[in-house]
């Protein structure tokens, strides 16, 4: 039985006994308030004088002595009811903490986002629907089980990022990446400088509140640093200038029967596409993905829309635009 229904049956209970003796001191009295009365201190046993005689009714003693019973025997019931519900509260929320704690550290190349607020909040989806793995730190319990609610299997620590237990345990040292997105930009430093130390390949993405955070956040190691001031300023011009391009973006990004985006897959030391024409890979035909781009990071190449004869090397990134899912097992497809 789950706790709505227990407490459904509480109140029901509660309800039964307190119509039982009220019917019962009604027939008695045939005052009704006062049969009321009666009910709620006998059941309530607060020992209050009576309010209906009963010195000359053997009938209502008898009633009496009955429902005293039955309104214990209901309490008790009541109470157990109850804290059955919350032991089982408690027990759950323990099971599933130490269920998270296990799946968390069984990740390696992961995403770590230190804050849950609104900035945080879009990250956290963007990964949920582009199924990587990730795992929360936020200090807020209720803003953590709000985003549970809205995404299955969520991954999350309570707790102050800007602590060392909570990066420990949620990984850094096997993370892939690390996303903080806290309102203050010192907190934001110290979270870079602290999962550089830990694991110094780690990507670090950092939100830089104020335009003077920037430098200070690459020095001391952020690879990347986000400015909401300039990307709500690039986006207002682009609204401007390119519409139909932006609307094309956010229709892709908003869609719910599908997630299309544009990702990328690195071409690995055991693909078996090194040396093959871009022709001859399953990327389209067997995906049905859209190779906007490769990448050759050894000398910073960027060959957009690459012709059907382009060789793929060992390194190279191919950027693709399709289904999520899709794109995940072409690089699975490549790699097995």
């Amino acid at each position: 039985m789950n706790i709505r229904n227990r407490i459904i049956l509480c109140i029901s209970l509660l309800l039964i006994v307190l119509s039982i003796g009220t019917t019962g001191y009604w027939i008695i009295s045939g005052n009704f308030l006062d049969s009321l009365y009666m009910t709620v201190i006998t059941a309530g046993t607060v020992g209050y004088g009576e309010m209906i005689d009963l010195s000359h009714s053997s009938g209502g003693r008898i009633f009496t002595m009955v429902f005293i019973v039955l309104s214990l025997v209901t309490i008790a019931v009541i109470t157990s009811l109850l804290a059955a519900s919350i032991l089982e509260i408690e027990l759950a929320g323990t099971l599933r903490r130490r269920k998270m704690t296990k799946e968390i550290s069984k990740l390696s190349d992961h995403y770590i986002i230190c804050g849950a607020g609104q900035n945080g909040k879009h990250v956290i989806q963007e990964l949920a629907k582009t199924l990587h793995p990730f795992v929360v730190i936020d200090v807020d319990q209720e803003a953590l089980e709000k985003l549970a609610a809205a995404i299955p299997n969520l991954l999350y620590i309570k707790g102050d990022a800007t602590d060392d237990e909570p990066l420990l345990a949620a990984g850094v040292e096997r993370a892939l990446g690390v996303v903080t997105v806290l309102p203050s930009d010192k907190d934001n430093l110290y979270i870079t400088v602290m999962a550089k130390q830990y694991n110094s390949k780690v990507r670090v993405i950092a939100l830089g509140v104020e335009d003077n955070a920037i430098n200070k956040l690459k020095k001391v190691g952020a690879d990347s640093v986000v400015a909401p001031s300039a990307i709500g300023g690039m986006r207002m011009a682009s609204e401007m200038v390119r519409p139909h391009a932006v609307k094309f973006l956010d229709t892709m990004l908003r869609q719910t029967d599908h997630t299309f985006r544009i990702e990328e897959i690195i071409v690995r030391k055991n693909a078996t596409i090194i040396n093959k024409k871009l022709a001859e890979t399953p990327f389209r035909d067997k995906f049905g993905l859209l190779i906007l781009a490769i990448m050759k990071p050894e000398t910073d190449e960027i060959v957009y829309n690459p012709p059907a004869d382009t060789i793929l090397k060992e390194g190279n990134i191919v950027v693709a635009l399709g289904d999520v899912a899709k794109i995940k097992g072409a690089a699975e497809f490549i790699h097995s």
